[in-house]
């Protein structure tokens, strides 16, 4: 399992500039931008568990799709 970052561990400049590399605001207390920067690494976490999710969908589908294309192909090649 890849390490986590957590918002609580950053404090000062580490914590601003992991801010400004996600595009946020850096301005309040650090307390604040403590909660903001976890708002945000939950936001991204979320946002990969439901590409993950869509991913394996996808697959599912995709196998199903390829599956029936063989069935069928065998169908027609034993009628001949």
């Amino acid at each position: 399992m890849p390490y986590t970052l957590r918002a609580t561990s950053l404090t000062g400049s580490k914590l601003d500039a992991e801010l400004t590399r996600l595009g946020a605001h850096t301005s309040g207390s650090t307390q604040r931008k403590q909660q903001r920067l976890q708002r945000f690494l939950e936001a991204a976490t979320k946002k990969e568990d439901s590409r993950q999710a869509l991913r394996i969908v996808i697959e599912n589908e995709q196998r199903k799709v390829y599956e029936r294309a063989q069935a069928r192909a065998y169908e027609l090649r034993s009628r001949f």
